[in-house]
């Protein structure tokens, strides 16, 4: 959760009031969706539990996360592309703008990739006969869960650096 703080002092510092509305808005959407990817994750480690007990808790827990980390990949993104046109023609243009497309990437890849393989899993929980192949997609999610937060983890350096570099501009 370190990056949200920066995110934020950095947006703060800048003198340039877009920088940072931009900068907070990012802060705030890239640090509270790291700590919701971060915690969204099934617990995996005893492979004697009742696999119903862990989907049904993994879904608990992802409907929760989903409501809320939706919108604030959305915000950051949307933080993201709105600091990078406004700093056209400076040198953090292109750290904003990749932070918007890592974003709008993570969007896609939860969308395309981590949904549909949720839902199989989902569908799965409750067939007894193929509980291996349960266990199997819901360690290959936590895999899958593993590279947003490293995605998100990026998204939010990108940002801090474009920031910094808009503030070196300001200075």
């Amino acid at each position: 959760m370190a990056p949200f703080p920066l995110c934020c002092l950095a947006g703060a510092a800048s003198g340039d009031a877009a920088a940072a509305a931009a900068a907070l808005s990012m802060g705030l959407a890239t640090g509270a969706a790291m700590h919701w990817l971060y915690t969204a994750g099934p617990e995996l480690r005893d492979e004697s539990s009742s696999l119903e007990a862990v989907v049904a808790e993994h879904r608990r827990t992802s409907e929760r996360t989903d409501r809320c980390n939706g919108p604030l990949v959305l915000v950051g993104a949307c933080g993201a592309a709105t600091a990078a046109v406004a700093a056209r023609g400076t040198r953090a243009a292109a750290p904003l703008a990749l932070s918007a497309a890592l974003n709008l990437g993570l969007i896609a890849f939860t969308l395309g990739v981590v949904g549909p393989l949720q839902r199989t899993i989902y569908a799965s929980a409750g067939n007894k006969s193929d509980q291996g192949a349960t266990r199997a997609a819901l360690r290959r999610w936590a895999g899958l869960h593993k590279a947003r937060i490293v995605v998100s983890l990026a998204s939010c350096g990108a940002a801090v650096c474009g920031v910094l570099l808009w503030n070196k501009k300001s200075a």
